[in-house]
């Protein structure tokens, strides 16, 4: 449990941490058992993206297996909000309700300030729910839906080396290099109308213990890293320049000083608000959530971050710009991070290899928007993958993938792209706010497509 962790300042990766009322999920299959079934479908990472395409994928009457690396329930990098668009996802996936049972926080404004003036408007519901829960959640869903779940468990597809966006590179006589570059292993999947994934165990597994599963599509839902495509696949993913990094600490109401600025300040005596601290440095996010906890998240430049206790230090900084009082508390929890935020994937697929959720690419977030788009991602990819496999062809549905990720980009992921560039520049910043408070219906619009 967090309270039971060292007192000093410790950074830790997403997942290692456990809070109080997670919901522990088991496997349904073991890793001997995987290896003997031909599978439709295996989904790499049992995050909101990866969930959600299984779930809709048994929905499809495909064979499915979840495989996740950590073991659930676990806790990830992440702002904690769900907005309209990503609500509607999840009552479509039959969980709302759950969520709601689980203790889910409504939001109701939005307190937002760059420096000493404070703003507040109103904004249209948004749920705050640690990941624990909600992705808990939905692999239970997954489940009830059909789907096999092997947690604990490491995934990954050992492809080529080569550029596999070229519609090309299958028909091509293989020449000697192709050969020694790419392997008869891999041209005999292709030939079977196959993808490999390899798999061990996430804890000791050695290479000697890995086990060979085939499905006629994989999906990498594995985050930012994208981890399950190793070293061999050269899919470039570019990292936008002044990137920042997610850092994140939940904080259980019972560790709060009786003096603590998240309970007394005045601005935090609100709990239906979704606080946005902002610096030049980078940004908090701070709101309560379900079981009790406050989740404070942010995006720091990375250049801020070095050393032991750097983590909390850019914290205080940052909520003493804005003029509170720094809460010390935070000072003795562990804090989990992300690589680089902003980045773009290219290709995200690839024939009978999708790629979904955070793994596509990222923006800053500001308000729920990271869920959203993962939820988007697995409600778009499974009618390709579905007629995929009914018309076994698998170069169209690639190329619609990647059609679809430019257009996210291009329009869906434009307002937090804006909004983290004027957050970089303290004047402009501080006039784009007021001119938000004088004129609502600009203030609206923003807000209107940011949390959707």
């Amino acid at each position: 449990m967090a309270s039971q962790l060292s007192t000093d300042s410790k950074m830790i990766s997403p997942g290692d941490e456990v809070l109080i009322g997670a919901r522990e999920v088991a496997a349904t299959i073991t890793a001997a058992d995987a290896e003997r079934v031909a599978w439709d479908l295996i989904v790499v990472g049992a995050g909101i993206a990866g969930s959600t395409t299984a779930i809709l994928a048994a929905r499809e009457g495909l064979r499915v297996l979840l495989i996740e690396a950590k073991r659930f329930p676990r806790e990830k990098v992440c702002g904690g909000c769900l907005n309209p668009r990503a609500i509607d996802y999840l009552k479509r996936l039959g969980v709302a309700d759950e969520l709601q049972r689980q203790g889910s926080v409504v939001l109701r404004q939005l307190h937002v300030q760059f420096g000493r003036a404070p703003h507040c408007w109103p904004i249209p519901n948004l749920w705050s729910v640690r990941r624990s829960t909600v992705d808990s959640i939905l692999v239970q869903k997954a489940i009830e839906s059909g789907v096999q779940f092997l947690p604990e468990t490491v995934g990954l597809l050992p492809l080529p080396s080569r550029d596999l966006t070229s519609r090309d590179s299958y028909s091509a006589k293989p020449s000697a290099t192709d050969d020694a570059r790419v392997g008869n292993g891999f041209r005999s999947q292709l030939e079977q109308g196959s993808v490999e994934v390899q798999i061990r165990p996430a804890v000791g597994g050695q290479r000697s213990s890995s086990r060979r599963l085939v499905a006629k599509v994989a999906v990498v839902a594995s985050g930012l890293n994208r981890s399950p495509l190793g070293g061999t696949l050269q899919w470039s993913s570019s990292v936008a320049q002044g990137s920042r990094i997610g850092v994140q600490c939940m904080l259980h109401e019972s560790e709060l000083s009786e003096d603590s600025f998240l309970t007394q300040s005045p601005m935090f005596l609100d709990q239906q608000s979704l606080h946005m601290l902002v610096a030049p440095n980078g940004y908090v996010g701070l709101c309560k959530t379900d079981g009790g906890y406050y989740d404070i998240a942010a995006a720091l430049d990375p250049e801020a971050v070095h050393g032991k206790n750097s983590i909390p230090a850019t914290i205080d900084s940052i909520i003493d710009y804005c003029g509170y009082r720094p809460d010390s508390v935070w000072h003795t929890k562990p804090w989990m991070t992300t690589p680089h935020l902003t980045r773009a994937s290219d290709p995200v697929a690839v024939p009978r290899v999708f790629l979904v959720g955070d793994s596509i690419g990222y923006i800053e977030p500001f308000t729920g928007e990271g869920m959203s788009w993962a939820l988007a991602s697995g409600f778009a990819v499974v009618p390709l993958i579905a007629e995929a496999i009914r018309c076994n062809s698998y170069e169209d549905s690639s190329s619609k993938w990647n059609q679809w990720a430019i257009q996210q980009r291009r329009f869906s992921q434009s307002v937090c792209r804006w909004v983290a560039k004027q957050a970089r520049m303290p004047r402009r910043a501080q006039w784009v706010l007021r001119v938000c408070d004088w004129f609502p219906p600009i203030r609206n619009w923003i807000v209107r497509k940011a949390t959707q």
